[in-house]
């Protein structure tokens, strides 16, 4: 019974995006579109060298606007040495990375219902560096590849917020069957004005897994941008308890901005603090080659607190996106026609 729920997701997002290849099955009511990503990434550390490859894609099939199915498939497990491959250990619960089902109407109300696999994110994160990634706390921003029930307010809580999201969530993440529901997590949104918009995120999870026991974070995030959008800064403030990552601290915060200092080309400096650990500056840029290709290079300076030596970390990272109806094409770029 614990696996009757990601069955019936994975076969409806398998039986949905096989009819869309054929629009004579699929009706004006219905809407397939797929999109995703190839990024490829390089990570120059004193100790170490190392690159990877990651891609995704997603499928999606939507009835009226009222009803998704969504299937994403982690393609990254097929990769091994810069050359596709399918291992003999595949494992389809790693290579199935989302599997859900979104109900957008409830009543006719502004209300909607997530049910199945997906990251769930309790707070807005701004991830405009190349290799977001080397960001001390970057995995902090997201609950990933658990099974829950999500549900959202488009106009939350009175009108108190723009929108409001409320999820119940196993933490035993990355499998295909349904667990202990041991995590809550509430995310809320407030447009301030049409620049400044505040973010609020706050979670508990129990587990076994974790030997500090229930973890829990809390953030409180600012994002302004300037009537262009040339400029864009923010300010994300986290407080937490019993993280395995960073057992001995419970403070966390992150402040940043991006100028577009050409039509095609970014330029990002971040500063992360997480107390008793590290203090990173870091400063990267990314530019749009095509209306598809992005390439970015960072460097990263880590001034830990403990007895460890500091540290200048390098990244670059080239990105191909695809897709329809789903990805947001370089409106910018460098080289036109390609």
């Amino acid at each position: 019974m614990r696996k009757i729920l990601p069955s019936l997701v994975l076969g409806l997002g398998l039986a949905t995006s096989a009819l869309g290849q054929d629009v004579g099955l699929l009706n004006d009511d219905f809407k397939v579109s797929y999109y995703g990503e190839v990024s490829a990434n390089g990570v120059a550390h004193p100790d170490y060298n190392y690159n990877y490859t990651s891609a995704w894609l997603s499928l999606s099939v939507e009835w009226k606007n009222k009803v998704r199915a969504v299937l994403t498939t982690s393609l990254t497990t097929i990769f091994e040495e810069n050359r596709v491959k399918l291992e003999d250990d595949f494992s389809l619960e790693e290579f199935i990375t989302e599997a859900y089902i979104e109900i957008k109407e409830v009543g006719g109300s502004p209300v909607a219902i997530i049910v199945g696999k997906r990251s769930i994110p309790f707070v807005k994160s701004v991830e405009a560096m190349p290799v977001f990634g080397n960001n001390p706390v970057s995995e902090m921003y997201d609950i990933d590849e658990v099974f829950g029930l999500t549900v959202k307010l488009d106009q939350g809580l009175f009108g108190l917020f723009d929108s409001a999201e409320f999820s119940a969530f196993e933490t035993e993440a990355g499998d295909m069957s349904i667990g202990s529901i041991n995590g809550v997590s509430v995310k809320l949104s407030k447009e301030l004005s049409k620049n400044v918009v505040v973010n609020a995120g706050l979670a508990r999870m129990d587990s076994d897994n974790n030997p500090l026991g229930t973890e829990g974070r809390a953030i409180l995030g600012v994002i302004g941008k300037s009537d262009d959008g040339d400029l864009v800064g923010w300010v994300n403030g986290m407080l937490f308890s019993n993280n395995p990552q960073y057992p001995n601290s419970d403070f966390a915060l992150t402040a940043g901005v991006k100028v577009q200092v050409t039509k095609s080309t970014d330029v990002v400096v971040e500063m992360t603090y997480v107390e008793k650990e590290v203090m990173q500056y870091a400063i990267g840029t990314n530019t749009a080659l095509t209306s598809r290709i992005t390439v970015g290079a960072e460097v990263r300076y880590n001034d830990y607190e403990d007895a460890r030596d500091d540290e200048i970390v390098f990244g670059v990272n080239a990105r191909y996106t695809f897709g329809v109806d789903g990805y947001a094409p370089n409106d910018e770029y460098l080289f036109d026609n390609m």
